[in-house]
C-alpha cells in the first residue's frame, strides 16, 4: 500500500471523513476555517483518496491534536500510527527550546493507541478529568 502524506484537505473532504466515523459534519463554512485555521494538518492518501488526517492548533504553549481520522476499512495498517508519529514529530519540533502541552480527548476504547505516543489518561496525578461542553446557539437542548 503506496500511502502519501500531504498538508491539504478540503471541507468536502474533512466532512466526508467525519461522517464515514460517525461523526456529525461540519457546516461547510466552518470546515474550511477549521482547516485554514489548523497550525499543523496531515493527511493520508491512497491514490487519489483521502484515507486518513489529523491537525493540531496551538498557542506556542498549549497544542490540541484534534481530528485524527482513519477511514474504517484502512484502519489497523499503521495509517493512525503514522499520522500520530508526524503530529508528534511537528509538536517536538515546536517545543524546542521550551514545553508544548499537548492534549487530545480520545474516544472511549482508543486510548492504548495514544498512550504509546506518551499520552496518559486522565485523572493522573493532578490532573484532573478532560472536560467538554458542546455549545449549539439557536437550537433546543
Amino acid at each position: 500500500m503506496n500511502i502519501t502524506y500531504t498538508n491539504t484537505l478540503t471541507a468536502e473532504t474533512y466532512n466526508a471523513l467525519r461522517t464515514a466515523v460517525g461523526w456529525q459534519p461540519c457546516e461547510f463554512g466552518r470546515a474550511r476555517t477549521a482547516l485554514a485555521r489548523s497550525d499543523y494538518l496531515i493527511a493520508a492518501q491512497l491514490e487519489k483518496q483521502v484515507v486518513g488526517m489529523a491537525r493540531v492548533v496551538h498557542d506556542g504553549t498549549v497544542a490540541l491534536i484534534t481530528d485524527v481520522i482513519v477511514l474504517p476499512e484502512y484502519q489497523g495498517r499503521d495509517i493512525g500510527k503514522t499520522l500520530m508519529e508526524k503530529v508528534m514529530a511537528y509538536l517536538e519540533a515546536l517545543a524546542q527550546g521550551g514545553e508544548i502541552k499537548a492534549h487530545l480527548m480520545s474516544l472511549a476504547g482508543i486510548e492504548p493507541f495514544y498512550e504509546k505516543f506518551g499520552f496518559f489518561v486522565r485523572p493522573q496525578g493532578r490532573y484532573g478529568h478532560g472536560m467538554t461542553k458542546i455549545i449549539r446557539l439557536g437550537e433546543d437542548e
